[in-house]
């Protein structure tokens, strides 16, 4: 990793490499590429690694190291990689980069707001979405303005609906709010009973999952159109990192002893991996990541989606966030 201070290095390509005669066999899907983020050495890389052989291919140049948390966005039909860093501290700036998938350029976007906590990046990688105390900003990546679309109290966390149509805002006075999200334009919402928290809709922009915190800690299902409540599935204790399958048939979330699944048709727990920390999806559903937390460990961590072929994954020290270029959204609600 230090090596990479001393050169230029060549930033993150999709190379075409030969795919291993038992790719058929791997749940992840036929040379995937996974975008992984390392902090190391005061400063930030990006890698892309092969899914049939789990090796990096390449590396980015450097840049700016900002803090602990970080997260990675991959639209589906940009070429880049949106990396949010921020000090869970405040002892540094956040910063927040697009690393090219096609050259060696790295850009620090500048949006007109300190963005302490992650923007959510459109799936056709147009825009982003930043919450600031008391209002919603959207940053446009072409020309680098950025416009408040709503303005509410208490905003917590926010997601947007594939299509690009909808805005779902949480806030920490227990309430669940649709916006749209061209204009921030109100269209209705909800009081959740308890602390809302990490929304994320289905794939086919049918449903909103939202995880609920407080005394009886739940995971509620709601219609995307009218946030009508479906169904509720109470849970051992706070949940995050909400992520659907792609077909739209299980939820993943992670908890304080686990990552576990729900089945969504019934809302009924389905099955519980004993591993703990941030995870993604491959985009055909069949594989799960995870990064372990420092205190357990830490590393990067592969099995099929199912629970089977549990394998640690040597990408380097540091790596802090791991992503996929998401599937291109289907129609919305």
């Amino acid at each position: 990793m230090r090596a990479l201070h001393a050169t230029a290095a060549t930033l993150l390509v999709v190379l075409v490499c030969p795919i291993p005669a038992d790719a058929a066999a791997n749940p992840c899907g036929e040379s995937e590429p996974i975008y992984a983020v390392a902090n190391a050495d005061q400063s930030v890389t990006a890698l892309t690694v092969h899914t049939n052989t789990d090796k990096v291919i390449r590396r980015s140049q450097p840049f700016r190291y900002a803090g602990f948390f970080t997260t990675a966005a991959v639209p589906a039909t940009s070429e880049h990689i949106y990396v949010h860093q921020s000090d869970t501290y405040g002892l540094k700036r956040p910063t927040f980069t697009a690393v090219s998938l096609n050259d060696d350029s790295v850009s620090t976007l500048r949006p007109a707001l300190i963005l302490t906590r992650p923007p959510v990046v459109s799936a056709d990688g147009s825009r982003a979405y930043l919450r600031g105390l008391d209002d919603v900003r959207v940053f446009t990546f072409a020309d680098g303005t950025t416009k408040t679309v709503l303005t509410l109290k208490s905003i917590s966390t926010m997601a947007v609906s594939p299509d690009g149509t909808r805005l779902y805002v949480t806030t920490s006075t227990s309430k669940l709010v649709q916006y749209l999200s061209a204009d921030g334009a109100h269209v209705t919402d909800v009081v959740t009973g308890g602390v809302p928290s990490s929304p994320v809709v289905s794939p086919d922009g049918a449903f909103v999952y939202v995880a609920i915190g407080g005394r009886s800690p739940k995971i509620a299902k709601y219609d995307a159109k009218d946030l009508r409540l479906v169904a509720e599935l109470t849970v051992d204790s706070f949940s995050d990192n909400l992520v659907p399958s792609p077909d739209g048939s299980r939820l993943f979330y992670r908890d304080a002893k686990s990552i576990a699944v729900v089945d969504t048709t019934t809302m009924s727990a389905a099955t519980r991996f004993g591993l703990i920390g941030s995870f993604v999806l491959s985009p055909n559903g069949g594989c799960l990541y995870a990064i372990k937390p420092v205190h357990e460990g830490g590393g990067v961590f592969r099995m099929s989606s199912t629970g089977e072929g549990l394998r640690q994954v040597d990408l380097g020290p540091g790596v802090r966030t791991i992503a996929f270029r998401w599937a291109k959204a289907k129609e919305g609600p």
